[in-house]
């Protein structure tokens, strides 16, 4: 009874996290293939001669975005990114940045692509709802790992090719790790 309920948790369990091992799993790959959160990422530029220092940058930013017509983000507040250099406002998908230099000043729209917010997703670069469910998910993984060996150890016909695969492959895990370290 224990053994059939158990089983029957691993696997509904495995299915449903089997969207976010997808998830994992694609973007992962298009990522070590060079494919980065900017991919197909739609830029647009606007410069504005400004001499004058502004004081309520966020302000600014929202009445240029107005008059012109160009969408709000749904976050309209104006951070300072110490990595980049410059203000930014909204989300992941669709994000204004804001630049001032002496003599003029940058407003630029990002729109991000499909693929682009899936690796954003993969980096942890978003809200942290997504974020928690990512550890459950990491934290779920390690146990229908180690549950499914478990498993497999337990039926006495399969406990020395389950211990020698898992050997197997920690000793080609190490190894690569090793010399590609």
């Amino acid at each position: 009874m224990i053994k059939k309920t158990f089983r029957k948790i691993h696997i509904y369990a495995s299915v449903f996290f089997l969207p976010m091992a997808l998830l994992f799993s694609i973007t992962g790959i298009l990522y070590i293939c060079g494919i980065q959160q900017d991919f197909q990422l739609k830029k647009q530029e606007f410069h504005i001669i400004h001499n004058n220092h502004i004081a309520d940058k966020e302000a600014f930013v929202l009445s240029f975005l107005q008059e012109n017509n160009i969408p709000l983000p749904t976050q309209t507040s104006l951070k300072y990114n110490k990595k980049l250099g410059n203000y930014t406002m909204g989300s992941t998908k669709y994000f204004i940045t804001f630049s001032q230099q002496p003599n003029h000043i940058t407003i630029t729209t990002n729109t991000r692509s499909f693929i682009g917010n899936l690796i954003m997703l993969h980096k942890a670069k978003v809200k942290e709802p997504f974020i928690v469910f990512s550890i459950i998910f990491s934290i779920a993984l390690l146990l229908f790992y180690f549950s499914g060996f478990i498993m497999t150890s337990w039926a006495k016909q399969n406990r020395k090719a389950s211990i020698i695969t898992f050997l197997s492959g920690l000793i080609i895990t190490s190894i690569l790790a090793i010399i590609s370290l």
